[in-house]
């Protein structure tokens, strides 16, 4: 049975591909920005392309294709930044790189938007130029199995051929505007991912003991050891014998020892070295309590 606590708030979007992919986000970052990098390109310089064109047939849209070209290339710019920085694997331009893909998604959503938003202010306008450049074009029908036939499209043929293509126009900018909305947070979060990826990489970590102040032991240290037990096991044999020590209490030497014996405290040994020498110097330091009691 699980006994974690429930957790305070919903994970972020990015904590989804955690899951999924366990591995570096480098590749998957490199390739997002590359693909947004080219759908700016590809839509601001068509946008930039058909300044020309609708300044002669449609001149209020002019002013239209160069907005939606210089905001279409700023986010090709914000994305050829981002493989840069994501090549690089430094932190502080993967960082920068995620914070400018939010303003980079919303760009691309305002794009769209005023695709469509212009795409219906200027119908009649737009079905109009279609219609007068393709009045006299010819076309051709047929398949491969009933052969081929060719015309020229007249006035009428023209208008309903051009109000089909604006209604199919219809349901493509919708269509972007969707689907540029769910791919754009899509790398976003991946952008995101990555720099957290970066961020909790070991060697960009702390040292543990600023994050650890004294909480808990390294994990390379020593298992902890059972209550008041010493720090090391005790020596398996007597420690040699030294000389130049001076004399110690054995254990057990007060066992067996009267109350008088007890009061004078250390006896002196016949073969106690130390004893005599400090006897030759300074004389007998405790004085004798009964007649046959000697230092």
């Amino acid at each position: 049975m699980d006994t974690r606590p429930p957790p305070n708030a919903p994970p972020p979007p990015y904590a989804l591909l955690n899951r999924v992919y366990r591995k570096s986000y480098r590749p998957i970052a490199i390739v997002c920005a590359s693909f947004s990098c080219l759908y700016g390109l590809i839509w601001g310089a068509g946008a930039l392309r058909d300044i020309s064109s609708d300044k002669k047939y449609l001149p209020r849209f002019a002013g239209f294709d160069i907005a939606l070209g210089i905001m279409y290339l700023a986010v090709a710019l914000i994305e050829f930044y981002g493989i840069l920085a994501a090549s690089s694997q430094k932190l502080k331009l993967v960082r920068i790189y995620a914070l400018l893909t939010i303003p980079a998604v919303l760009t691309i959503m305002t794009c769209e938007m005023m695709r469509i938003v212009l795409h219906f202010i200027f119908k009649n306008s737009l079905i109009d130029q279609c219609t007068q450049a393709s009045t006299g074009a010819t076309y051709s029908t047929g398949s491969f199995w009933g052969g081929f036939s060719r015309g020229t499209l007249t006035l009428r043929q023209a208008q309903q051929w051009c109000n089909d293509s604006w209604n199919r126009g219809t349901f493509a900018d919708i269509a972007w505007f969707i689907a540029a909305t769910i791919f754009g947070w899509l790398f976003s979060s991946v952008a995101f991912s990555y720099y957290h990826q970066l961020l909790q990489s070991p060697s960009r970590m702390a040292p543990s003991d600023q994050i650890r102040m004294g909480n808990f032991p390294p994990p390379q240290g020593p298992p902890p050891g059972p209550y008041n037990a010493p720090a090391y096991p005790p020596p398996e044999h007597a420690p040699p014998y030294d000389a130049q020590k001076p004399p110690g209490y054995d254990y057990g030497s007060s066992i067996g020892m009267s109350k008088n014996e007890k009061e004078l405290g250390y006896q002196v040994g016949a073969n106690d070295s130390f004893v005599e020498e400090d006897l030759s110097k300074h004389g007998p330091r405790v004085q004798p309590h009964g007649d046959d009691r000697h230092v």
